[in-house]
C-alpha cells in the first residue's frame, strides 16, 4: 500500500505567450477613449492611471486569447455578435487544445484527471469530452471548482485522498489547473466605457491567463523509476471567522463579478501565523526554530499581502522572491499559481533533496489552504 503522496510532472503549457503589460494597458486605454465624451478623456485617464496595475509592478502577462505582433496587440478571434457565447467556446477550445497538446507528448492515460479553475464555467465541460475523445473508458473526471486562487489545494487533496484509500498501487491521479480571464477582457473594457469602476481596471490589469498539468502517484509507484517530486507530508485548512465579505467571485450575464476587501491583507496578517503554526505542528516542524531553514511557496495576491506575511514571519525577502516574480511576470494567474512555483522548486537544483518547503494559497471564505511539503529524487 502506499503510505505517501508526491506530485510530479508538472507540464506548464503556452508559458511562452507573454505580452508586456504597458502593451495591454494601452490597448486597454484606447478602447475606453475611442468611445469617450472629448470632455471626460482627462478624468478617465486620470482614472486608468491611479487604478491600473502598472508595468513597476507586472512587466508582462499571458493572454491566451490576444497576440502580440509588430508591437501590435490583436484578439485572435472576434464574434462581435454573440461576445458572452463567444467566451465560452473560445475558452472551451483553449482548454481542449491544452489538453491535446499535453497528452499528445504522455505515454500513459490517467486513473482520475481532476479539473480545477475559477472562470470557466460549460458542461460537459472540456476535460469530459477530451476523456470521451480519447475513448478513455477507465478514466474518472472530478471538477473542483469556483475556488478562487487557493483552487489548486483542494484539488491536490482529493488527489492525495483518492491515491491513499486505493489499493492499485500504480494508480495516477493528474491535475488541470487552468485560468483564463483573456476571454473576459473585451467584455470588462466595454463595461469600463460605460463606467469607470475601480475592481474593473484591477480585473484587466492584475489577472494573467495560465495553464499547468501536473500528476499525483502513490510513493511505491514514484520510486519504480527516475522522477523529481513534492512529497505531501502535511495539510491544513482554515476559514476565518467574519471575513465572508473580504473576497467575492461570481460569474455573470456578461462578466465575473469581483469584490476585494481593502482590509484582505490586514486580515491575512493578523491571522497568518497562527494557521502557518498549525500547519507546521501536522508536520511536525517547529516554525520559530526552522522557518530559515524552509522554502516558501506562497500565492502572490498581491504585493501587500506578501508584505504582511514577511513582517510576521520576521523573514527576509529573499525567502518570497519565487512570488514576488511569478507576479511580476505573470501577473496573477490565479489557482495555477503555487503548482507553478511548485514545479519551478523542482527544477531549481539549488533547492536539495529532502528540502521542506511551505506553500500556501488563500482564496473566498476567506479561507487559508496550506501544505507541507518535500522535495524528492527518485535514482
Amino acid at each position: 500500500m502506499n503510505t505517501s503522496v508526491i506530485l510530479t510532472d508538472f507540464n506548464r503549457i503556452y508559458e511562452n505567450k507573454k505580452i508586456p503589460q504597458e502593451k495591454i494597458i494601452e490597448y486597454i486605454k484606447e478602447k475606453i477613449l475611442e468611445s469617450s465624451p472629448t470632455e471626460k478623456k482627462e478624468e478617465i485617464l486620470s482614472k486608468i492611471k491611479k487604478y491600473s496595475v502598472d508595468k513597476t509592478k507586472i512587466k508582462s502577462r499571458t493572454l491566451f486569447d490576444y497576440e502580440y505582433v509588430n508591437e501590435t496587440l490583436n484578439r485572435i478571434r472576434i464574434n462581435e455578435n454573440s461576445p458572452e457565447l463567444e467566451r465560452i467556446l473560445l475558452s472551451d477550445k483553449i482548454i481542449l487544445d491544452v489538453l491535446n497538446e499535453n497528452y499528445s507528448k504522455k505515454n500513459y492515460v490517467p486513473d482520475e484527471l481532476i479539473f480545477t479553475s475559477t472562470t470557466e464555467t460549460s458542461l460537459p465541460s472540456p476535460p469530459q469530452v477530451f476523456v470521451s475523445e480519447k475513448n478513455w473508458k477507465d478514466t474518472s473526471v472530478f471538477h473542483s471548482q469556483y475556488f478562487g486562487c487557493m483552487g489548486s489545494f483542494p484539488a491536490t487533496k482529493i488527489a492525495n485522498n483518492s491515491i491513499l484509500s486505493d489499493k492499485k498501487i500504480e494508480k495516477r491521479v493528474d491535475i488541470l489547473s487552468i485560468e483564463i480571464i483573456s476571454t473576459y477582457l473585451e467584455m470588462t473594457i466595454k463595461r469600463l466605457q460605460k463606467d469607470q469602476n475601480p475592481l474593473d481596471f484591477i480585473k484587466a490589469t492584475l489577472f494573467g491567463d495560465a495553464a499547468i498539468i501536473y500528476s499525483a502517484l502513490g510513493n511505491e509507484e514514484f520510486y519504480k523509476e527516475k522522477r523529481n517530486g513534492l512529497e505531501i507530508l502535511s495539510k491544513h485548512s482554515q476559514i476565518i471567522p467574519s471575513t465572508i465579505k473580504t473576497v467575492k467571485w461570481f460569474p455573470s450575464e456578461t462578466n465575473f463579478e469581483l469584490e476585494m476587501s481593502k482590509e484582505l491583507p490586514e486580515i491575512i496578517e493578523k491571522n497568518i501565523l497562527y494557521f502557518t503554526k498549525r500547519l507546521c505542528e501536522k508536520g511536525n516542524i517547529d516554525f520559530e526554530k526552522e522557518k530559515k531553514q524552509l522554502v516558501y511557496a506562497i500565492h502572490p495576491g498581491g504585493p501587500k499581502i506578501i508584505e504582511k506575511i514577511k513582517e510576521q514571519y520576521n523573514l527576509d525577502e529573499k525567502y518570497f522572491e519565487n512570488s514576488q516574480n511569478l507576479i511580476y511576470n505573470n501577473g496573477n494567474p490565479s489557482s495555477t499559481s503555487c503548482p507553478i512555483l511548485w514545479k519551478e522548486i523542482i527544477e531549481d537544483k539549488k533547492i536539495k533533496p529532502n528540502q521542506k518547503i511551505i506553500t500556501m494559497g488563500f482564496g473566498p471564505g476567506l479561507t487559508l489552504e496550506g501544505l507541507i511539503l518535500k522535495k524528492v529524487i527518485s535514482d
